[in-house]
């Protein structure tokens, strides 16, 4: 058996601190951010996590977030960045884009992870002119991409026995893409046959570019077994292909200010 060394003893002692049940008195409070600090100098970031989210401490959080994201450590990441966020705006967030949705009509709608769809929201809303949510899938990241400042229209495509549909849900005029940079938003490619639809429609238009934004990573298709995109089944034509990992998070702390500023109360 191995033995630990001195430092991994004491760093363990630090993890025993920051869980103790004890009162958060301000010496307290003190003596977990010193913990948690040297918890994520030494790497041990979910510790770090657990400290700096036990004290409410956003910055000590933020530091957690940028030095998961260098690894990367996803665990740590999902946790951090939602306690970054906070439940309220959490909260906020999931009952504004459930209205938006409703009114729409999509009362049968489904989010996907805020912090994914938000480094993605603040890198590309000012990169491009318009955005085309397809309905059901792209809409949370249609509401999100809106509140980070890119105009968007939503359609709806979906496949059919024989061939398949692609209908405005948004008020629409050619000149809304004609000669513009459009970002297509939705969660995957699976087959790819409602994709090429979009794609075939949109350039009709005329754009200057298309691209296309996924909420879901790809997979290895060597071992697909549903819920994931096909990179092989993306017809060709997209200028760009984005999904999450292709960003990182080391402006998180701005794109949520954004967000917050611009999410209805």
């Amino acid at each position: 058996m191995k033995t630990k060394t001195k430092k991994q003893e004491r760093l363990g002692r630090l993890t025993e601190l920051i869980q103790e049940s004890k009162p958060l008195s301000g010496d307290r409070k003190e003596k977990i951010k010193s913990a948690a600090a040297e918890l994520l100098e030494e790497g041990w970031l979910f510790w770090a996590y657990e400290g700096f989210s036990r004290i409410n401490s956003r910055e000590g959080l933020l530091q957690v977030i940028k030095e998961a994201d260098k690894k990367p450590d996803a665990v740590t990441l999902n946790e951090a960045t939602a306690s970054y966020i906070g439940s309220e705006t959490y909260l906020r967030n999931l009952n504004c884009f459930y209205s938006w949705a409703e009114e729409i009509g999509f009362p049968n709608r489904y989010a996907f992870e805020l912090p994914k769809v938000l480094k993605m929201a603040y890198s590309l809303s000012q990169e491009y002119d318009l955005g085309v949510g397809i309905a059901k899938g792209g809409l949370y990241s249609t509401y999100v991409f809106n509140l980070m400042g890119l105009d968007v229209k939503v359609a709806e495509s979906h496949k059919q026995e024989i061939g398949e549909s692609f209908n405005w849900i948004s008020q629409f005029s050619p000149s809304d893409i004609q000669n513009k940079r459009v970002l297509v938003l939705d969660k995957d490619v699976d087959g790819g046959r409602t994709s090429k639809k979009v794609l075939e429609t949109l350039q009709k238009y005329k754009p200057q570019k298309i691209s296309l934004a996924l909420n879901i990573e790809p997979v290895d298709e060597r071992f697909f077994t549903g819920g994931g995109t096909m990179m092989s089944n993306v017809p060709r034509g997209f200028g760009e292909i984005y999904y999450p990992s292709k960003f990182n998070y080391q402006n998180f702390d701005v794109a949520v200010e954004i967000f917050s500023d611009k999410l209805p109360v």
